[in-house]
């Protein structure tokens, strides 16, 4: 059995790195209720709005397949139903004759916090598929497969924007993720990258027949795009592909406090982020050992200290019917032995 509270340690260690002006009292309560009751896991990712008027923050984290077993125990004695079915494919995912297990290398179990209901909110499951070049029909084979754990209602419409989707991809582009929420949820969301350029992301867009509004990506992100190490397209769809958007804009890792600042400081100026926010994300990019155990880590042997890393992995950039431009920015913690 792994301590629950051990995450919760995670936690107080990643708020000891984030200023109220990123993590406040509301959101910082709703953040701590949700990591006492998430299972026993190495990396925890916060989604933070970057102005003044937007407090809220998000909280997702990421099981990799040897970890299964810690999820298998954590749902074991779930009663909804969402949970009952996550269990099952899970199950699966661990099953070396099912494709799953060959396909899938990780999932993140994601938490959008934004209502007042003092319940934890049920989850979008993300499945992040293995790092390699497979066919099509393979691809769209799969996302059938998953979709029947957690979607009724996967129609004609939803395969005719897959295939359009996998179609328009170039030999260099791939679609990283897809997910699933419950059943009443007639939605899927998924990822495809990677864009250069604003001109590659406007082409495939255009491909698609995606239905939103060009001249708002081109006047209000262009230059942030321009900076990203490369870009991913978020989109959602339903029977139609829905004009909301999220333009991914990833950072350097290695480089990641440089990089991270040269982007805030655009989105600063283009009034996407309050500078204290700015300056507190900068704050929160670093490297620390610690002697205390905060999860189960693969490799962790006794006395060992942890090496805990925090970076800015993206910054989001949102594209909405309101056309009011806005951003988000999604930071990681993440623990190694050392």
């Amino acid at each position: 059995m792994h301590s629950k509270s051990n995450l919760l340690a995670l936690f107080n260690l990643a708020k000891s790195h984030l200023s109220k002006e990123l993590l406040n009292e509301k959101y910082a309560h709703k953040v701590e209720k949700l990591h006492a009751f998430l299972p026993q896991l190495n990396m925890v990712n916060y989604e933070l709005r970057l102005t003044n008027d937007n407090s809220r923050v998000d909280a997702n984290i990421m099981v990799w397949k040897y970890e299964a077993p810690i999820l298998l125990e954590w749902l074991s004695d779930k009663q909804e139903s969402f949970y009952q079915e996550l269990h099952k494919w899970v199950n699966d995912w661990i099953d070396p004759n099912k494709s799953f297990h060959t396909l899938i290398q990780n999932i993140w179990i994601m938490f959008d916090l934004e209502s007042d209901d003092a319940n934890i909110p049920e989850p979008w499951i993300v499945f992040s598929f293995s790092e390699f070049k497979l066919g099509k029909e393979i691809y769209l084979r799969l996302i059938k497969d998953l979709a029947s754990y957690f979607e009724n209602d996967f129609n004609s419409d939803h395969w005719s924007i897959l295939e359009s989707i996998y179609s328009n991809l170039n030999p260099e582009q791939t679609v990283p993720a897809i997910g699933f929420q419950n059943r009443n949820i007639n939605s899927i969301r998924l990822g495809v990258k990677a864009f250069h350029n604003l001109d590659e992301i406007i082409s495939y867009l255009q491909k698609i027949s995606w239905e939103g509004d060009f001249n708002f990506i081109q006047d209000k992100y262009a230059q942030i795009i321009s900076k990203a190490s490369y870009s991913m397209l978020s989109m959602t769809f339903n029977n139609q592909l829905l004009p909301e958007l999220g333009i991914e804009c990833y950072l350097d890792e290695k480089n990641n406090l440089e990089h991270s600042n040269i982007l805030l400081n655009d989105l600063v100026n283009f009034q996407l982020c309050a500078k204290k926010k700015s300056l507190a994300l900068s704050k929160w990019i670093g490297n620390e050992y610690s002697e205390q155990s905060f999860a189960t880590v693969q490799t962790k042997i006794e006395n060992e200290k942890l090496f805990i890393k925090r970076w800015l992995l993206e910054i989001k950039l949102l594209v909405n019917p309101d056309k009011v431009p806005s951003a988000k920015a999604y930071l990681l913690i993440n623990q190694t032995s050392s």
